[in-house]
């Protein structure tokens, strides 16, 4: 996979997307910037299962206007295999439970990890606490609606970001 193409990226996305990919594939590009067309393949999969799932999943809960919606995404990359996983599925996961030590595999060296793992995994403690992710180390997180779409970027530097990948998102719910 790591020998992909242009041309193969362009077929891939044609073959998973065939209604939306001539729109698709330029957005993914902009989107993700320097990435190489393997990387592309990984994020079409991304982005059509995972990320826009939770997408309709959070603008489904906040339209309710029941209790608070919180979203998040993890783009700090893990070091390990040479960086070539990026921010891979599960790797918030020794993040998020403060377990970088039994999970360093996934995570790599450095206290890199355990300083977003500190930050992580004290939004979630406030938020199983209180409903409410807010945390000191953290950017004020507001709540998700259909409107602003704020959500949490888990990175060296966090961040809040409103509406990310929004062309992205509105070629995906076509």
């Amino acid at each position: 996979l790591e020998a992909s193409t242009d041309e193969d990226f362009a077929a891939y996305v044609r073959n998973q997307l065939p209604d939306k990919a001539e729109a698709f594939i330029p957005a993914l590009r902009a989107a993700f910037p320097g990435y190489s067309p393997y990387h592309l393949m990984a994020a079409t999969d991304t982005m059509k299962g995972y990320w826009i799932a939770t997408v309709l999943q959070a603008e489904r809960k906040a339209m309710q206007k029941g209790a608070p919606v919180y979203v998040y995404q993890l783009a700090w990359e893990t070091p390990v295999n040479g960086g070539r996983l990026r921010a891979h599925h599960a790797l918030d996961l020794p993040l998020v439970f403060d377990n970088v030590g039994n999970g360093r595999s996934m995570v790599g060296p450095g206290s890199e990890p355990q300083q977003l793992a500190d930050r992580m995994s004290s939004a979630w403690i406030a938020f199983a606490r209180t409903g409410n992710p807010n945390t000191e180390g953290l950017p004020q997180w507001p709540e998700y609606d259909t409107a602003r779409r704020a959500t949490m970027i888990f990175d060296t530097n966090s961040r809040v970001v409103y509406d990310p990948y929004a062309e992205i998102r509105r070629i995906l719910v076509k």
